[in-house]
């Protein structure tokens, strides 16, 4: 498994990559496909439809398949009256079967539903009976999810990638101890790896609750009822994450002691790899970075990415806990620091290689990387991780042959104090790119436009590049109205875009979701709505540009 004492042979280091692999492929094969948000996509009838008759039903088709929530189909009338519907949802399409009351006037459907990635969709479309109705009463705005509950995931999900982190690259850690490491040492790793694992279990159980009760638009109090065990179906990929971080990591855990303490075989530690490998898949398959694809190819960047971070900075904090402990055992110390610099600098560099491709997927412009939040924030991860870089080398190449060399080493483990020094060092820098990668998740990869109003206080217009676009408010008054997107060059000329924009309205008090858009002319695209009520709404536009480009921007105007 050695070649000396100087550390592990390459030819190992292959055999344990290959492993890894192995396991990671068998993993993300029985873990089945991700899925990216849906959409709505069409409606019967359509959004601003006058019937002459009351339809027997109301459908609503997505461009994937949805799970209806309790009570996510909402039927209002102008009077702002709740009649009662029985709604049933198979695949991508939902059917509404409609009261035979239904009298003459405008209706406002409001609909909830969760994708099959667990993101909640809501949204609202009208239709009219016999004529249009002259006022409509405000309908009650749609749940959403509580800033709190929102903070309270983002801080226990960024628990969980430090916990979990720790505990995968303390498991390989072990690996890398010497046979005859003193079994002491062994047993503190192994007892602050199960510590680890066991916070991201409580986190990654925790995220269960907390995602159902942001689906449903509930706050953190939620988190206590038992919905997510009643009516698991929206939160299965949470489930599934739970049980792939708990149990890939308290196998990992068992197989690695080895029992009593003792270092366990090649046979157990590949078992304890494949449990790290499916702790670290877990996290993936509910990412983000899979909707901008190729989907596999992703999940399985992610999960690499992942790996190689658990090396360097479990390995790191295994040597604060061994070196110490290792001071007065001979060259033992020397040993797993030159161990560790050889895995190191492999997790280092399938860091760096993942780590670009996914940049790369996401942003996909240079201009993006230096002009977005995302980018700058990616920029200063990148510096940060860089000065851990060379802290490792002056560890490699500086400190370590001062340690390996017999006529500086001494028994008390006192040479090895400037190289702990330095690991130290690269530990803060490591948590704190961590940290930012925190605030990275959260931030959207494309621009928000800055908004240039024209005269006309419903029409505005906006540039994004070489694209110019005309967002009109037709007619700004309560009731009936029409949005419309206008999309031109910078000549004026009509420029058609790749995918229709997804438009939504919402105030203070309202939310009426995305709205159903068609195309109405070479460069034009309207959707309708009824507002209910006067005041500050905002649409919000989302423009498809290309697979990587998905500019979003907010245009107020005002309803009288």
């Amino acid at each position: 498994m050695t070649s000396g004492d100087n550390g592990p042979s390459w030819q190992w280091v292959a055999r344990l990559i290959a492993g890894v692999v192995a396991a990671l492929a068998s993993v993300v094969m029985f873990a089945g496909p991700a899925s990216a948000h849906a959409a709505l996509v069409d409606t019967s009838p359509d959004d601003g439809a006058v019937l002459a008759e009351a339809p027997d039903d109301v459908r609503l088709t997505f461009n994937g398949p949805v799970r209806l929530l309790a009570d996510g189909i909402r039927l209002y009338d102008a009077a702002g009256e709740d009649f009662p519907v029985a709604a049933e949802g198979e695949g991508s399409e939902i059917v509404v079967e409609t009261p035979a009351e239904l009298g003459e006037g405008s209706f406002v459907v409001s609909w909830r539903v969760v994708s099959a990635d667990g993101h909640p969709l809501s949204g609202s479309f009208t239709f009219s009976i016999g004529s249009r109705s002259d006022t409509v009463a405000p309908a009650p705005a749609s749940a959403d999810p509580s800033a709190d509950a929102q903070r309270l995931h983002s801080v226990t999900q960024g628990g969980q990638y430090v916990a979990l982190l720790l505990a995968a690259g303390l498991v390989v850690f072990l690996g890398l101890l010497p046979r005859s490491a003193p079994a002491a040492v062994r047993r503190r790793v192994a007892k602050v790896g199960l510590v680890m694992s066991v916070l991201a279990s409580v986190a990654s159980l925790l995220l269960v609750p907390l995602s159902a009760a942001i689906e449903r638009g509930a706050g953190v109090a939620a988190i206590f009822s038992t919905t997510a065990l009643s009516d698991p179906g929206p939160v299965a990929a949470e489930w599934l994450v739970a049980f792939l971080v708990t149990g890939g990591l308290f196998l990992a855990m068992a197989a690695s002691r080895g029992g009593g303490g003792a270092r366990p075989g090649r046979r157990w530690y590949g078992v304890a790899l494949i449990g790290v490998t499916a702790a670290l898949t877990g996290p993936a398959l509910v990412g983000h970075t899979r909707s901008f694809g190729p989907e596999m190819l992703l999940v399985l960047t992610d999960v690499a990415h992942l790996a190689a971070g658990a090396v360097w900075l479990g390995g790191l904090v295994g040597l604060v806990i061994a070196l110490p402990r290792l001071a007065g055992h001979g060259h033992l110390g020397a040993q797993v620091l030159s161990r560790f610099s050889t895995a190191a600098a492999a997790s280092l560099l399938v860091l760096t290689v993942m780590g670009s491709v996914l940049s790369w997927r996401i942003l996909a412009s240079w201009d993006l990387l230096f002009h977005t939040s995302y980018g700058i924030l990616l920029l200063t991860k990148i510096a940060i991780v860089v000065v851990a870089i060379l802290v490792a080398a002056a560890n490699r190449f500086v400190l370590l042959p001062r340690v390996q060399d017999p006529e500086r080493r001494d028994e008390t483990g006192a040479g090895t104090h400037p190289i702990r020094r330095a690991i130290a060092v690269e530990g803060v820098l490591l948590v704190g790119a961590l940290l930012v990668t925190g605030f990275l998740t959260n931030q959207a990869p494309h621009p928000s436009p800055d908004l240039v109003s024209a005269p006309a206080a419903s029409s505005h217009a906006q540039s994004i590049g070489d694209l110019r676009i005309v967002t009109t408010l037709d007619s700004g008054t309560v009731g009936p109205n029409t949005v419309r997107i206008e999309t031109e060059d910078t000549s004026g000329a009509p420029r058609t875009l790749p995918h229709r924009p997804v438009v939504s309205l919402s105030s203070d008090s309202h939310d009426l979701g995305s709205l159903p858009i068609t195309r109405t002319g070479p460069a034009t695209y309207e959707a309708s709505a009824i507002l209910p009520s006067t005041g500050t709404w905002e649409i919000q536009v989302s423009l498809r540009l290309s697979r990587f480009e998905n500019p979003v921007f907010t245009v107020p105007v005002t309803v009288s």
